[in-house]
């Protein structure tokens, strides 16, 4: 290596710190909360027990409660022009709308109307489903228009399907209009559609099963999101149509063969990047995020392999774990992404 390149690799590390300084520890004035400043919100599973989902399929306001509670995003403030949640990425990409964070927002909004009955919830919520109702692809897509590493604008991600899935599901049932019921299906039409044509559908390069891709630039199984599809689905099967219960059922088959390779010692694995130097824990809040969406999908689904998971997960998430990959997950934001 040349004391050029040297010098210059040692910039971009400094860089890469800086900026993961900027993100997660800074919060700029001048510039406005980061993005982890919403993504790092306190979002705790909230069906996890056989009450709660007895409440779930007979609610009280004819549209049942989300499986996480995104109440404590609403404490966000920062929206564009339409009033539509904005996050603060760093240049050059800037201040845009994240369909996935927008639709957390809107379940926030949901869930606070059936706490409150307080009718501008209500209205603020169903303006979101317009919204993207509106903004929804021929395809069924909710774009992302910025590039996000190996994603390049257009993309969309199954994670942001499934939440936008559960929003017009929402819509649909507190309003009766057509265009959210349709809406809440076509979401799901990308699921069906493998990642080579288009899709969003993958095989997992490890147990050899069927998954939905978060990233499908750049396709690296990240389990919390192939989990958090899996509510869309679900949700649809029990509100619409019959169809969506088989694809819920099958990806649970896929999601117990998966988790026992995002096992990493006594922690556990974020995705499966093989192009990262560094292998990509998750950092304590998605450790605590997965459990949560174990302990629901072992509800929804009864599987005895889901709860076992849970069981493990909850065993092992002591503070020195946390510690360690707290150090290993920056010390990947550094010498990767």
């Amino acid at each position: 290596m040349t004391m050029e390149s040297h010098t210059s690799k040692s910039a971009e590390l400094l860089r890469r710190l800086i900026s993961l300084l900027a993100t997660y520890v800074i919060r700029s004035e001048r510039t406005g909360p980061s993005t982890a400043t919403f993504w790092y919100i306190s979002d705790p599973a909230m069906i996890t027990s056989p009450e709660a989902l007895s409440a779930y399929h007979s609610p009280a306001l004819g549209s049942p409660p989300y499986f996480i509670d995104y109440r404590p995003k609403l404490s966000y403030r920062q929206t564009n022009s339409n009033g539509i949640v904005i996050l603060n990425y760093p240049d050059p990409i800037g201040a845009q709308v994240n369909p996935e964070a927008a639709f957390q927002y809107a379940l926030g909004l949901h869930d606070a109307y059936l706490a409150t009955r307080d009718e501008t919830l209500r209205a603020s919520f169903l303006h979101y489903a317009d919204t993207f109702a509106a903004d929804q692809s021929s395809g069924g897509q909710w774009l992302y228009r910025f590039d996000w590493h190996h994603s390049r604008a257009p993309w969309s991600s199954s994670l942001a399907q499934s939440r936008g899935m559960s929003v017009m599901l929402r819509a649909w049932l507190l309003t009766h209009k057509p265009l959210y019921r349709s809406a809440a299906i076509s979401g799901a039409a990308p699921l069906e559609v493998p990642l080579e044509h288009g899709g969003l559908q993958a095989l997992h390069p490890m147990a050899n099963v069927p998954y939905y891709e978060e990233y499908p630039g750049e396709p690296t199984a990240v389990l919390n999101g192939f989990m958090a599809t899996l509510f869309g689905l679900y949700e649809l099967g029990c509100w619409l149509e019959p169809k969506f219960s088989e694809l819920f059922m099958l990806g649970i088959r896929s999601l117990e063969a998966m988790l026992p390779f995002y096992r990493r010692g006594s922690w556990t694995l974020y995705d499966l990047d093989t192009r990262s130097p560094v292998a990509n824990l998750n950092s304590p809040y998605y450790y605590r995020k997965e459990v949560g969406y174990l302990a629901v999908l072992a509800l929804l689904s009864g599987s005895a392999r889901l709860a076992s998971e849970y069981a493990w997960r909850v065993q092992r998430n002591s503070v020195f774990r946390r510690w360690a990959a707290i150090t290993l997950k920056a010390r990947r934001k550094i010498l990767y992404k």
